[in-house]
């Protein structure tokens, strides 16, 4: 029991931890189109000579640096990747608790019931023209010397009980058809709001 309960304890954090990764990823690269901005606004007013000969000197100790930061990274993995866990549980719980989250949670299920009401009255309406047929069926066979007018009138109640079935299956399958366009139009709109919160 021990096993199973850490077991799932590492995948979900695993899961937050890559929600956060992805959090984080966006923010920075809101930062860095901001700076971008930055930087070609500097370029246009010509400040770009001091910062050439800046990337020149640091070019130089690039490989030293890039050595220590990798071994710094390396050793802040860890403690990074508790916290990516903990920002992507924060996004995810965010994200769950907004009223476009709950809205397509709640037209999910209207959907669901709908689809399944749809199933139960086509399967009904097939159960029941199924049993007019029969019954005319027999109707006909034990009539089919005596009378084809005897015959007629169980003809036309099947008739009748199919058409009533074919409409009322129709009729569900509209409305199970027209509440999944809104849980559709509904998880679009979740998603939107959703996207924002990505990165802030």
């Amino acid at each position: 029991m021990a096993i199973t309960a850490e077991f799932k304890k590492t995948a979900t954090d695993t899961g937050y931890a890559v929600v956060g990764v992805t959090d984080l990823a966006v923010q920075q690269l809101r930062h860095a189109q901001a700076r971008a901005a930055q930087a070609r606004t500097e370029l246009e007013q010509g400040k770009f000579d001091a910062e050439v000969k800046r990337l020149q000197a640091r070019l130089q100790h690039a490989p030293t640096v890039a050595m220590t930061a990798g071994l710094e990274a390396a050793g802040k993995a860890e403690e990074t990747y508790g916290d990516l866990s903990a920002r992507g549980k924060k996004l995810v719980e965010r994200i769950r608790k907004q009223k476009a989250t709950q809205d397509l949670v709640e037209q999910g299920k209207a959907t669901l019931t709908r689809t399944k009401a749809a199933v139960t009255t086509v399967r009904r309406g097939a159960g029941e023209t199924q049993s007019a047929a029969k019954a005319t069926a027999t109707t006909a066979q034990r009539e089919a010397g005596k009378s084809a007018t005897r015959t007629k009138p169980a003809a036309k109640r099947t008739t009748t009980t199919a058409r009533k079935r074919a409409a009322s299956s129709k009729t569900a399958a509209k409305g199970a058809t027209t509440t999944a366009r809104k849980t559709a139009s509904t998880a679009a709109k979740a998603t939107q709001t959703g996207s924002t919160k990505v990165g802030s």
